[in-house]
């Protein structure tokens, strides 16, 4: 059996999941960069990023010092007129019906 229990306050909720991102995206300013090494799979991780910090960012898996990995810039940050709705054009009407 449970205890109901009234006027217990709710504690704040932590930020990022209680964790802090390990990527400096944060730090970025446009034309900055930084390199990952050893890491080649980070397209969810760098777009996730750039939603969370409404920013541009881009990235190119290459090899720097003899090490693969990614380098991630900070190209712009994200315009919200950029994501407008398309207009909407109507269909053509000398559509041929079905018989």
């Amino acid at each position: 059996m449970f205890k109901i229990e009234k006027g217990i306050p709710l504690p704040e909720a932590p930020t990022r999941g209680g964790r802090r991102s390990i990527y400096p995206f944060g730090d970025l300013e446009i034309g900055d960069s930084f390199f990952v090494p050893n890491k080649t799979k980070m397209a969810s991780t760098i777009t996730a990023a750039g939603r969370k910090l409404n920013v541009k960012l881009v990235y190119r898996v290459q090899e720097e010092n003899g090490k693969p990995g990614t380098r991630i810039w900070r190209v712009a940050d994200d315009d919200p007129a950029d994501e407008s709705e398309p207009e909407l054009v109507e269909a053509s009407s000398n559509r041929r019906s079905r018989k």
